[in-house]
């Protein structure tokens, strides 16, 4: 993830995409409308306490955003916060997301988690990282 001023040499977090139809297959009927066809493709993070408010996961999340449609040709992510986590989904709208709908999650152990999902189109992706402004 992003770094600020000096260097401290310590690992604060962690970013990547994952494929989660594979892990919530009846996610597939949430999301009308879009190309569902090589699954639904979404950023997940985490971030050490000490780093929160800093910017740095707005940052992170910008910058796989920009990675990941300069090299695929997928037409969109999905970002999926946990409800009770708002901070969490003020990083994504930061980053171009938009609120899309509600839904149920599962934690390793079965759990049921509320969460908020978001999506970013490539054209709203080109809108916002693409412009001359």
């Amino acid at each position: 993830m992003g770094h600020c001023g000096k260097s401290h040499r310590q690992v604060f977090g962690s970013i990547s995409i994952y494929n989660s139809l594979l892990g919530e297959p009846q996610q597939k009927a949430a999301w009308p409308g879009l190309d569902l066809s090589e699954g639904i493709w979404e950023p997940g993070y985490c971030i050490g306490k000490a780093w929160w408010n800093k910017g740095f996961t707005t940052e992170a999340l910008r910058a796989v955003v920009e990675y990941w449609f300069k090299n695929t040709n997928s037409n969109w992510l999905a970002c999926c916060h946990a409800a009770a986590n708002p901070a969490s989904g003020r990083v994504m709208q930061k980053a171009g997301f938009v609120y899309h709908h509600d839904a149920e999650y599962h934690k390793f152990d079965g759990t049921s988690v509320s969460c908020r999902c978001y999506a970013l189109t490539r054209e709203h992706y080109k809108e916002l990282y693409c412009s001359d402004k």
